[in-house]
């Protein structure tokens, strides 16, 4: 079945300048944005920063890109939709062809 690609996703990627102190400061630089279809997974609660957070977990197709295309999502980038953030976990093609991608993802804090 072919997706209805009809969000446009922001695609993120985390990024670390020095601090000045000898850390590092993340930021999220944007990568391009991409049409999407996203589904709706599974959710649950878990306990982040001692406090109660919710995990949804979602399935998103995007359009196919060759391994190595810098339009291609990869684990540990995310997408941006609004105020809504997307980590992705991992990446998967949809099809034999490559033409449509899965992203599974989750939204929700990591921290």
């Amino acid at each position: 079945m072919t997706p209805r690609l009809t969000r446009r996703v922001a695609l993120e990627e985390k990024t670390a300048t020095p601090d000045g102190g000898g850390g590092q400061t993340v930021s999220w630089a944007s990568k391009g944005t991409l049409w999407a279809e996203i589904r709706k997974g599974s959710g649950r609660e878990a306990l982040i920063g001692g406090r109660a957070a919710s995990r949804i977990t979602h399935r998103v197709r995007v359009r196919g890109a060759p391994v190595g295309s810098p339009r291609r999502p990869e684990a540990d980038q995310r997408l941006r939709l609004g105020a809504r953030i997307f980590d992705i976990l991992a990446v998967t093609e949809d099809d034999d062809q490559g033409a449509f991608l899965n992203l599974w993802v989750i939204e929700g804090p990591l921290s």
